[in-house]
Formats: structure tokens, C-alpha cells, sequence
């Protein structure tokens, strides 16, 4: 048998082409989405705190980052904190002096308490890893019940933007000898104000 009477026989035999069946909609809910949220931040090892305006957040960050010297937002001018300018970061490399960012997250996930964070809101992504303590503001009306949501509202368009993530509590690894250790591969505290 020729190559070509192999082929020609393989396309009268063909299946018809189906649809793709749906996916199925599945995951947890919950009653009460703001608590199972800050519950799931502080299983992780972050603090979670109700805001109801930009203004409530100096206070908080006088409160737990009083010592923090290089301080970074993308909040705006609304927020009184003085910030390093966007022009200190040129390199990747260059968050290694920060003490704290302060800046938005996309969406919150009651499920485990993860936030996708976008490297458009930064001059370099590498800040969200490189700085000893993180903020992130949530709008509580960004909270989804779980996983599957927040890859459904997300669509996941990587062409949209070069990198974004989920961010779930502070750095933590205890990979040698099972011993805890908190800031080894991004922030040492993660602090999340839900502005609702």
C-alpha cells in the first residue's frame, strides 16, 4: 500500500467532529465570603483587615511596619505615606532595599485566600518578592468563592500583560528538614486590608 492510499483511506474512515463538552461549574461556596477570606489569609500565615476608606490605611501601617524606612505604594497621593519614587527601580534588582510595598491586588479567593497581582501596577515585578513586608488592598467585592472563579473572571489572556500571579500569605518554605522558615523566597509578613 502507497503512503497516499493509507492517508486516503484514514479521511473516509474519520469520525465526525463533536463539540467540546462543557466544563463543568464545581467548587466550594461559601455562606459568608469575607470571613472565609480572612480566615484563609491567616491559615497562611498574613493578617487580614476590613478597611472602609484609603485614609484607615496609614494608621495600619504606623501599626504593624513602624520601623519600615523604604516604603513603596501605588496607591496614589490620596495615601499620606511618603514613597520611594518608580524611577528608583530600574533593575529587577533594585527592590532589595525596600522595607514595605503597599499596592492593589486584581481579585481575592475566599478558597485559600490567594490574590492575583499584576506586574503592570509596578515598575518591576520582581518588588513583590524582593521587599521584606507586602501589602496588598483588596475590594471586597472582588472576592470569589474559589479557584475556578477566579480563573473564569480572569480569562487568563496571557497575551494581555507580560506576568501576573496569585499571592497566598507571607514567603514561607520548610523544605530542609522540615524546618519552617518565613521570608525565604519573597516577603517575611503579608499584610491584606479588604476595603469594602
Amino acid at each position: 500500500m502507497s503512503r497516499e492510499s493509507i492517508l486516503a483511506s484514514v479521511r473516509a474512515h474519520k469520525p465526525a467532529s463533536i463539540d467540546l463538552p462543557s466544563a463543568p461549574t464545581f467548587g466550594i461556596r461559601y455562606e459568608d465570603i469575607s470571613t472565609q477570606f480572612k480566615q484563609a489569609v491567616e491559615s497562611v500565615g498574613g493578617i487580614c483587615t476590613e478597611i472602609n476608606a484609603v485614609e484607615e490605611i496609614k494608621p495600619l501601617i504606623d501599626q504593624h511596619y513602624a520601623d519600615a524606612k523604604t516604603i513603596f505604594h501605588t496607591i496614589g497621593d490620596e495615601l499620606p505615606i511618603p514613597s520611594l519614587s518608580a524611577r528608583e527601580f530600574s533593575t529587577p534588582h533594585d527592590g532589595d532595599k525596600l522595607d514595605l510595598l503597599i499596592t492593589r491586588g486584581t481579585l481575592g479567593v475566599a478558597e485559600n485566600g490567594a490574590i492575583w497581582v499584576e506586574e503592570k501596577q509596578l515598575p518591576q515585578r520582581s518588588l513583590f518578592f524582593l521587599t521584606q513586608h507586602l501589602v496588598l488592598v483588596v475590594k471586597a467585592s472582588t472576592l470569589l468563592h474559589n479557584l475556578h472563579e477566579a480563573y473564569a473572571s480572569l480569562g487568563l489572556d496571557h497575551t494581555a500583560q507580560p506576568w501576573a500571579g496569585f499571592i497566598a500569605g507571607p514567603s514561607k518554605t520548610a523544605d530542609v528538614e522540615q524546618c519552617l522558615v518565613i521570608g525565604a523566597h519573597g516577603s517575611r509578613s503579608l499584610l491584606v486590608l479588604l476595603e469594602t
